[in-house]
């Protein structure tokens, strides 16, 4: 999903977003969520409280750090959640398109196998 948000400034923004993200996850009742980035895994994070599906020391605050960790949420729907740094030219440098697809190909094994 792509959106624009209504006015301007962090707690605009989340305002803005907060009640349409979960009227989506509802309507939508998907059985992976894919969050890409910065933005969209810390905006999933405030309005569903996701966890790891398997013990990990990754931190959650950090995208790049939590990158193809699979993770769970039971509100406002239950589904899986995947959360993947923004595949832009400043995350090659850390990630490389390999490890990238890697840790991807991981999580979605781990989700087949639930």
């Amino acid at each position: 999903m792509k959106y624009r948000v209504g006015g301007f400034g962090v707690a605009a923004e989340r305002a803005s977003y907060q009640h349409l993200l979960k009227q989506e996850l509802r309507a939508l009742d998907p059985d992976l969520v894919i969050t890409f980035g910065g933005n969209a895994w810390p905006a999933l994070r405030r309005s569903t409280a996701p966890e790891p599906v398997m013990e990990t020391d990754a931190d959650p605050e950090s995208i790049m750090s939590i990158h193809g960790t699979l993770h769970r949420i039971s509100e406002p729907i239950n589904t899986h959640v995947l959360p993947l740094a923004h595949m832009s030219g400043q995350v090659w440098w850390r990630f490389p398109p390999d490890e990238y697809i890697s840790r991807l190909s991981e999580a979605l094994e781990l989700l087949e196998r639930r």
